[in-house]
């Protein structure tokens, strides 16, 4: 099905990262602020109203004996525990959706084939709880490695990094996804986890220049949606880049080979 795509360095693979995103940067950036930009204020609100009532609480003096009352506090917690929990479950339904929909868009630029909003959103909810599951299971080895001796969450990272793409792209769910990824990086850790640290170093300075200036809450909000809404789209593409090259070095995958597997998982 056509010469197989050529590997990658590091470099190459940014370079051509900066190039697509550039190219597509307004889908990519409406992809994402669908939904960053709602989640992003209902979490400072959150944060805020938290904090605020929280901190209200615990300076309330009993004006009969001058002692602290804690009973405000308490219930405080209760809300914003609550609240958090409510938040979680709503971010990682949103996340699995902002996932599944810029790893599509990334992936149909990259073999080829239009990029368009509503159809990676259309194709995103289709898979949506797949997504959340697997990366679920995904965080849940990280953060036990990481409790274990930090460096094996490290290399889980690396290891398991592919597994959301391998849904969109192959149609492979659940922990296969996950065995998927792992035999993809096998044999090419430190190249995968090198262009992943190196595009997080990336998006970090431009998400701290982004916030840096702001104290505000409701102003610091508004820098926080900008700055993930600028940033995510570069860090998966990134992640789509890698995982193509690490299908071309492992099994020759050819452009024509990735538009085939895109339009039979759609």
């Amino acid at each position: 099905m056509g010469p197989g795509i050529a590997p990658r360095g590091l470099g190459d693979i940014l370079g051509d990262a900066f190039r697509l995103y550039g190219k597509h940067w307004q889908t990519l950036c409406a992809i994402a602020a669908v939904v960053i930009v709602p989640v992003a204020f209902v979490n400072a609100f959150l944060t805020h109203a938290i904090t605020k009532s929280t901190t209200k609480s615990l300076v309330q003096v009993n004006t009969t004996n001058g002692t602290v009352t804690y009973a405000q506090a308490s219930a405080g917690a209760y809300r914003g525990l609550l609240a958090s929990l409510v938040f979680l479950f709503l971010f990682f339904l949103v996340f699995g959706l902002l996932t599944g929909a810029i790893t599509r868009a990334v992936a149909s630029e990259t073999a080829g084939l239009p990029v368009d909003l509503g159809d990676s959103y259309t194709f995103a909810l289709s898979r949506v709880w797949s997504i959340i599951g697997v990366s679920l299971l995904v965080g849940l080895v990280i953060v036990l490695g990481l409790i274990a001796l930090v460096i094996p969450g490290i290399w889980f990272a690396g290891m398991l990094f592919a597994s959301v793409i391998v849904i969109v792209t192959e149609n492979v769910r659940g922990t296969a996804a996950m065995g998927r990824s792992w035999n993809l990086v096998k044999g090419h850790w430190w190249h995968t986890f090198g262009t992943l640290f190196v595009a997080g170093i990336i998006a970090g300075i431009v998400s701290a220049i982004i916030q840096a200036p702001f104290s505000n809450w409701i102003v610091r909000a508004i820098a926080s949606a900008i700055a993930q809404t600028a940033t995510l789209p570069f860090t998966t593409t990134v992640g789509v880049l890698l995982y193509v090259d690490l299908r071309a070095r492992k099994e020759g995958l050819s452009t024509e080979r990735l538009r085939a597997d895109l339009q039979m998982s759609a």
